[in-house]
C-alpha cells in the first residue's frame, strides 16, 4: 500500500488506522460495482498469489451468500402474498352463493 501508486497518496490516512497492507476485491455485478471486500495487514507485505486467490473465492462465496438471501426473502415475501390471496379467495368464495350463480 505504501508502495502502491494507486494508495501512496493516502496512505498516512491507512497507516493511521495501522493498515499497511491492503486487498481490495470489488464485487461488480452487471458492470456496476455492488460492494467490495477489504483485507488488510498491520505490516508491510507482499501478498502471495495463492492469497489474493483465496481473497477472491471468499469474495466470491459471501456475494453468493448475499444473493441466496435475497432470493429466499423474495420467496417468503411471494409465499406470503400468495397465502394471503388464497385466504381473501376462500373468504369471497364463501360469501357467495355458488348455487344462484351457476344458475344464471
Amino acid at each position: 500500500m505504501l508502495t502502491d501508486e494507486r494508495t501512496a497518496d493516502r496512505a498516512a490516512s491507512w497507516t493511521g488506522l495501522g493498515i499497511c497492507s491492503l486487498i481490495n476485491a470489488p464485487l461488480v455485478q452487471h458492470g456496476k460495482l455492488s460492494a467490495f471486500l477489504l483485507i488488510n495487514d498491520g505490516v508491510v507485505r507482499a501478498w502471495s498469489e495463492d492469497e489474493l486467490a483465496f481473497v477472491r473465492e471468499v469474495a466470491d462465496r459471501a456475494w453468493a451468500a448475499v444473493e441466496r438471501a435475497r432470493a429466499v426473502a423474495a420467496l417468503v415475501e411471494e409465499t406470503r402474498a400468495l397465502e394471503t390471496l388464497n385466504q381473501v379467495g376462500s373468504a369471497l368464495a364463501g360469501e357467495l352463493d355458488l348455487d344462484r350463480i351457476v344458475q344464471m
